[in-house]
Parts: structure tokens; C-alpha cells; sequence
């Protein structure tokens, strides 16, 4: 089954319609390879500088980095804390550092940096962005720095992705990032691995019309991702999507996704409830558990056999006990 099998051409094409700024970029996407005064403005010195060329948690390096191999070693998760005191700022605050930031790291980045000392700027740095970030407007200027950050042969690491597609969520604009994710070619902000990309479906499959994510499941290839039919959490997703919809051509597409469903449970152990977390980190079980349950539900609603999905579920402990 390559990329679905979607063995009517025009369905893609129907079904992505909507969201036509994405959907025609994939056109293009054969390009895709792969003081406390001081701190009450925002404190650079003990924030934004490091002394090394290392990427670690502060946001700046006194030297530019000419190889990037470095950018993809693990970058850990933002601590709560930060998240945390970006929200406890009052409006007016809070603009105002978004403001100085955005502008302090417009300046050292591209081909020319205007700053006369352009510091090299940090992977963490975005995350401060992403997450000073108050509106979608706001989140959108800082992707119009994404070229630039290309244009300085620097690369985006897998935190930055996620605490992209993070803050897009908690923004409600998803729609973002697959619009970013789509025109690779300006940006160069990276669909970097699967689990990213469940990350972006599972707030699309939810949020926003089939379209999108249909958008998104063309896209799994696009960046040498494997197929959708081949991962089993964003299938089911994709399926859930599918069967909440119910026109003609979701029906036509989740009648592909539903057997691959069923050759992926018979490849997959029971998972606990001990194991279905809905907060942290892995909250990808509970996702799976979740669109599981509403398949199930809608297979039975139609009449179609589900008992290969029930036995599964029964032998994960994720069925409620009967009362």
C-alpha cells in the first residue's frame, strides 16, 4: 500500500481544497530534501548570552557557528517555569519583551546581520519567541525570521519544531504551522520526524477540517517521512478525521485507512492504561487509546465489524468495565 493507496487521484485533490495556499505549495514541494531594572525590559546579559558555541539553554554564543552538525544533538524540554512566567505577564509587559526580543534576534540573523555585534544566536532563543508569542499575528511575524535563520546556515533542532507546533495549538492556529510545514522552500522549517508530525496531526484531526490533515498525510512523504498507513497513531488520527466527517470522500478514504489499522494492531502489543498518560511528554498512547475508542464507536454506528478493534482494546485494558 504506497502512501495510502489512494487509488483516486482526484480525491486528494477534493478532499484538500479548503486549504488551498497549502496544497498548491505542495506543488513545489520536489524541493524538499530532504537587574531587576534591567529584567523588568529583559535581561540579555544573563539570558540571551553564552560564553561557548555549544547550543544549551541560554540563547546566545559570543562565536558564529560554521558547521551545524551540533543543531540536532537532543536539546532538552523548556523547563515549565519559563512557560510559566511568559503567561504571568501582564499584557503590556509582555508585548513589550516580545517586541525587544523579536528585534534583538532580527538583528543578528541572515546574510547581513544590521546589528554591529551579531552574537550568534541560540536554538532556545525560539522557544522564548514561541511562547512570548501572545496571537497568531505575533506568531506569524516570527516565522517571517525562519528564511533568514536558514540564510545564517543555521538549522531548526526537533525542540524548536515541537515548541512551534506547541504554542500554534495553545494559539489555535495549527493552520500555521501546516502552512509553514508546506512551503518548505521559504522557510526551511522542517517536518523533522514522525513524532512531530503526530504532534501537528493529532491538534489538526481535532481543530480543523479533514483537509488539513489530509494536507498533512501528503506531507509525511514530502520530507522522507514514512507513509501514514505504516504508524499506526497517525492513522487512526487521520481515521477519526475521517469518520467525523462523513461526506462521499472521507468515507471513500477512511474505507483505505481502516485495514491498515487492523494489520497495525496485529503488530502491536496491548498497551496498559498504566501507560496512557494525557499529560507530559508521551501523551501519544492516550491519543491512540482516544481515536481507538471513537473508531470503534463509529464502526459499530455503521453496522461494520469491529471485533478485531474490540479484542484489542478488551486485551489493553482499555475498555470501561461494565456496569
Amino acid at each position: 500500500m504506497q502512501a495510502l493507496r489512494l487509488h483516486k487521484t482526484g480525491l486528494l485533490r477534493q478532499l484538500a481544497a479548503p486549504t488551498s495556499r497549502c496544497t498548491n505549495r505542495l506543488v513545489h514541494q520536489s524541493a524538499v530534501v530532504h537587574s531587576k531594572k534591567k529584567a523588568a525590559a529583559f535581561d540579555f546579559t544573563d539570558d540571551l548570552f553564552g560564553e561557548g558555541t555549544s547550543d544549551s539553554g541560554d540563547l546566545f554564543g559570543s562565536t558564529p557557528v560554521q558547521n551545524t552538525s551540533d543543531i540536532f544533538e537532543p536539546t532538552p524540554a523548556k523547563p515549565q517555569n519559563t512557560v510559566s512566567s511568559c503567561r504571568k505577564l501582564n499584557p503590556t509587559k509582555r508585548a513589550a519583551r516580545f517586541n525587544k526580543l523579536f528585534e534583538f534576534v532580527s538583528g543578528r540573523i541572515g546574510l547581513k546581520p544590521i546589528a554591529k555585534t551579531p552574537e550568534q544566536v541560540r536554538n532556545s532563543a525560539w522557544g522564548h519567541l514561541f511562547d512570548l508569542a501572545a496571537t497568531r499575528a505575533e506568531l506569524e511575524r516570527v516565522t517571517e525570521l525562519f528564511p533568514r535563520w536558514r540564510d545564517s546556515r543555521r538549522e531548526f533542532n526537533e525542540q524548536t519544531v515541537k515548541n512551534f507546533i506547541r504554542r500554534c495549538d495553545e494559539l489555535e492556529c495549527s493552520d500555521l504551522a501546516l502552512d509553514v510545514f508546506s512551503n518548505h522552500s521559504k522557510y526551511g522549517f522542517p517536518l523533522v520526524s514522525v513524532a512531530v508530525a503526530r504532534q501537528l496531526m493529532h491538534s489538526l484531526h481535532l481543530k480543523h477540517p479533514l483537509a488539513s490533515s489530509v494536507t498533512l498525510m501528503a506531507l509525511y512523504p514530502a520530507y522522507n517521512l514514512p507513509p501514514v498507513s505504516t504508524d499506526l497513531v497517525s492513522t487512526a488520527m487521520l481515521t477519526t478525521a475521517c469518520l467525523k466527517e462523513e461526506s462521499k470522500q472521507s468515507k471513500v478514504l477512511a474505507d483505505v485507512l481502516v485495514p491498515s489499522i487492523m494489520r497495525l494492531l496485529q503488530q502491536t502489543p496491548p498497551i496498559p492504561p498504566s501507560k496512557v498518560i494525557r499529560y507530559g511528554e508521551d501523551r501519544e498512547p492516550a491519543w491512540l487509546a482516544g481515536t481507538l475508542a471513537k473508531i470503534e464507536e463509529a464502526l459499530e454506528k455503521q453496522g461494520r465489524g469491529h471485533k478485531w478493534l474490540h479484542s484489542w482494546r478488551e486485551r489493553s485494558g482499555h475498555l470501561a468495565p461494565a456496569s
